[in-house]
């Protein structure tokens, strides 16, 4: 229940959400799991999502808005030399980095353009006409948080929602010119002091954004959605094969910023090379993208047998894949405010998970739930070490407290920072 006593008001909300299904990711958007709790305690929410990985059939019924956006276009794509779209079971990503015409030059991101010119005014039109009680925007883009200040200031109570870090350890490089970096700078702030109440997915977060704007702020962690179990039993991942050790991981291996997984290449190589009876005891699972030049790396000789890559997955299937597993792998690094949703999903498969992962909340919350160990990113002789321990099936596993990352759990937070947002706009009447 989202209420011990009384039971809260059902409200009408709109998330503005990126990263919302169809999109071929495998960590997981977290609103989805979300916003199902929300509907099931009575509140009507809407989503404004983007077109560009098409449409479902549910979309009217569960109040999916998606609009137009440039990254689909075709023409557009041939002229700045993106390759299509992703899909499943891509091996070789496909989703190579973007040019930095539109990286380096366009602030806070490319998404502001690409989408945003159609969210601004879709998300106008909803408010007008679905008398919303709050608006949720969420990102991953930081540009989804300028949806909030383009509804002016008539809007309904605005939750602003920081799944990664902006300013504070960015998935993007620095923008080259003092000018920019003022005005992605300005943004943040400007979102963060406008919005009446701010959440965030890991405590590093909420501490910065306390640090730096006094904002106070709550954690809502990325969770795993307990409505897709069924799907995930009906799922068929690829194969594994029980004559050796699988570690499996699930995800995109691309060297993308707030990922370090050059450690991993070298250990793996030792292994191979140094431990050959270890190695042909255990196999690297990769159900995911792998950029061009991490496929180069992982099909070098000596990694042949001890690497297996089965493509990008559907999200039920590559959960399905990680409770087939002998144990599970986490690669980030040392920034601190990084645990990706993929994590959540982790934590659910039964599987001792090995966490490359420096002092962040990835490895914070390993060792809480005692699902498995942490070993830093670039120690490559621990690395090493960790993988024998692997191929022996002696990972610590004791798991605890793991519920704290379900959807059910979560939203009875986020039910009481919806009420806060509204009361801190009601106040703002006065």
């Amino acid at each position: 229940m989202l209420s011990t006593v009384n039971k809260p008001r059902q409200r009408r909300l709109l998330l503005v959400s990126y990263q919302y299904p169809p999109m071929p990711f495998l960590g997981g958007d977290p609103w989805s799991g979300l916003t199902r709790e929300l509907r099931k305690h009575g509140h009507r929410v809407s989503v404004l999502t983007t077109g560009a990985y098409g449409h479902l059939p549910s979309d009217d019924q569960l109040g999916l808005v998606r609009t137009a956006d440039l990254t689909s276009s075709g023409p557009l794509r041939r002229l700045l030399k993106r390759p299509p779209l992703s899909h499943e079971r891509d091996t070789v990503a496909v989703s190579k980095p973007p040019p930095k015409l539109l990286t380096r030059t366009l602030v806070p991101d490319p998404f502001l353009l690409s989408w945003g010119a159609w969210a601004i005014p879709a998300a106008r039109q909803l408010v007008k006409r679905g008398r919303i009680d709050c608006v949720i925007t969420t990102s991953p883009p930081n540009s989804n948080h300028l949806v909030g200040l383009g509804l002016g200031r008539s809007r309904p109570a605005w939750l602003a929602d920081f799944r990664d870090g902006w300013i504070f350890e960015p998935l993007h490089e620095p923008f080259p010119t003092s000018l920019q970096r003022r005005l992605d700078e300005r943004f943040e702030k400007h979102v963060v002091r406008t919005a009446d109440r701010v959440i965030a997915a890991t405590q590093p977060l909420i501490e910065d954004l306390q640090f730096r704007y006094g904002a106070d702020g709550c954690l809502v962690p990325n969770i795993w959605d307990e409505e897709l179990e069924t799907e995930v039993a009906q799922a068929t991942p690829p194969p594994l094969d029980h004559e050796r050790v699988n570690l499996v991981f699930t995800g995109r291996l691309a060297g993308v910023r707030g990922q370090d997984d050059r450690g991993l290449f070298e250990a793996l190589s030792q292994l191979a090379e140094q431990e050959s009876d270890v190695a042909a005891r255990l196999r690297l699972v990769i159900a995911g993208q792998v950029s061009p030049d991490r496929a180069a790396i992982l099909e070098r000789p000596e990694l042949r047998g001890l690497v297996q890559m089965v493509g990008a997955l559907p999200r039920p299937a590559a959960v399905a894949l990680q409770r087939r597993a002998d144990a599970l792998l986490l690669v980030t690094s040392h920034h601190r405010s990084i645990a990706t949703g993929k994590l959540s999903e982790y934590l659910q498969a039964d599987r001792p998970i090995l966490a490359l992962a420096g002092d962040n909340e990835a490895a914070r919350i390993v060792r809480q739930t005692q699902t498995g160990e942490v070993v830093a990113p670039d120690d490559i002789p621990a690395i090493v070490q960790a993988l024998k321990r692997v191929a022996a099936r002696s990972l610590t596993y004791a798991p605890r407290q793991i519920n704290e990352y379900t959807a059910s759990h979560a939203a009875l937070t986020l039910a009481e920072e919806i009420e806060t947002a509204i009361a801190a706009r009601e106040r703002s009447y006065v």
